[in-house]
């Protein structure tokens, strides 16, 4: 290998418990690695706000492939609440990794796939932000993976994102809705795309569940649970989220043969506001039904995918839940709690079996939800057309133009 890059790979989550994110950073780092190696091109990756905090090389392990990365931040935004010997540890950690930011060869930002957008609150959105700021500052390409962009709402925020977007050197939107915007309001980026999320790249291998059920999944989002970070239903869900799942359940437990899987798709070890698996566990003790399972632990995305592979059906408010069925071939209804539901799935995929719990009461959300189960055939038939026709185009368009921006040719 005659060239070697370094390259940081923003708002990356490794230690976290959301399989979404770790979905986004594992794909991204098994293609880039792919890409790379083909190319007889070595590397190094520096993941910034990955979780971790030391100097050590980090290893993730898939099959035969280790991925090896450094953990990196940027050198501010010291926390004056910690102890003098935290602050310490802070101001020597982020002091040695300005270098990383000088030295990089080419930076990439994954946004969280949902994130570059005040839908979370504003201070999420500059927290996401940063690195292209570092970008400009340092004068280093940045691309844009696959992600949403917006919605926005504050005046400020869509200044500082139209901005960002306009000095990036390639901007890879997951659905059509985010390319719209980028057209729309920055008109000097002519370096856009439709391409689709790069969890489609997450490998797996399917769980054989017993042949003698239908095995229906339900994702059950804490978030949604707790009426978002706020507890005010700040995602104005039309929806009683609580009173939905219960009458998806129920419905299901009343349908023979079926195996109801309660799948946590954001398992912390905190009980948080965001926590899935506690909510997960208490609706299954709740029912104390030989029906109704609670799914493992996961640790890992790959695991979570490779479980919801093996279903008959599947019912998400994570949309990387969703992404893990569709994308391994399981009939599956998205619940949509914010516009990037509609962008990729309808949209991009012109996959129609969405829900929005923005404008669809309960009631008619477990209509709809038994309609699509007795229709699941269809909604396979259509899902693996997809997979076969479009998926695997827009994965190739990702992966020639990453090589491009890499300079690979």
């Amino acid at each position: 290998m005659n060239k070697h890059y370094n390259i940081i790979i923003a708002n990356t989550l490794m230690n976290n418990a959301n399989c979404g994110c770790l979905a986004l950073s594992i794909s991204t780092m098994l293609l880039l690695d792919k890409i790379l190696k083909e190319a007889n091109i070595s590397y190094t990756f520096y993941l910034s706000d990955s979780g971790w905090y030391d100097t050590k090389l980090h290893e993730y392990k898939y099959k035969d492939i280790t991925l090896k990365y450094y953990a990196c931040d940027y050198y501010n935004g010291i926390s004056w609440k910690e102890s003098i010997y935290k602050r310490f540890q802070q101001i020597l950690f982020k002091t040695n990794h300005k270098k990383i930011f000088k030295q990089v060869d080419f930076i990439f930002t994954l946004g969280h796939g949902d994130s570059f957008a005040d839908i979370y609150g504003i201070p999420r959105f500059y927290a996401i932000n940063h690195i292209n700021s570092i970008a400009e500052k340092f004068q280093k390409p940045i691309c844009f993976l696959p992600q949403t962009f917006g919605p926005f709402k504050d005046k400020k925020v869509i200044e500082a994102a139209n901005h960002s977007i306009a000095e990036a050197s390639l901007c890879m939107a997951r659905d059509r809705l985010s390319l719209d915007y980028i057209i729309k309001n920055v008109p000097t980026q002519k370096n856009a795309k439709e391409y689709i999320d790069m969890a489609f790249f997450l490998p797996y291998d399917k769980y054989n569940h017993s042949p003698l059920y239908i095995h229906v999944g339900l994702n059950v989002s804490g978030l949604l649970w707790n009426d978002g970070y706020t507890g005010n239903n700040e995602f104005q869900l039309k929806a009683k989220y609580k009173k939905l799942t219960f009458g998806v359940i129920d419905s299901f437990l009343e349908t023979p043969n079926v195996m109801v899987h309660l799948i946590p798709h954001v398992p912390d070890r905190i009980k948080t506001r965001d926590d899935d698996y506690s909510v997960c566990y208490e609706i299954w003790k709740h029912y104390s039904n030989n029906n109704l399972v609670l799914s493992p632990f996961f640790t890992d995305p790959i695991e979570a995918k490779n479980y919801i592979a093996g279903l008959d059906f599947f019912i998400g408010a994570r949309m990387h839940s969703t992404i893990a069925a569709f994308s391994s071939g399981v009939p599956v209804v998205p619940l949509a709690y914010s516009r990037k539901f509609g962008g990729l799935f309808k949209e991009t995929l012109n996959y129609p079996f969405l829900i929005d719990l923005r404008d669809t009461t309960e009631e008619d959300c477990i209509s709809s939800i038994m309609n699509y189960f007795k229709d699941k055939n269809e909604l396979k038939r259509l899902i693996d057309k997809t997979n076969t026709d479009l998926v695997i185009k827009q994965k190739k368009l990702i992966v020639e133009d990453l090589k491009k921006y890499l300079k690979i040719v």
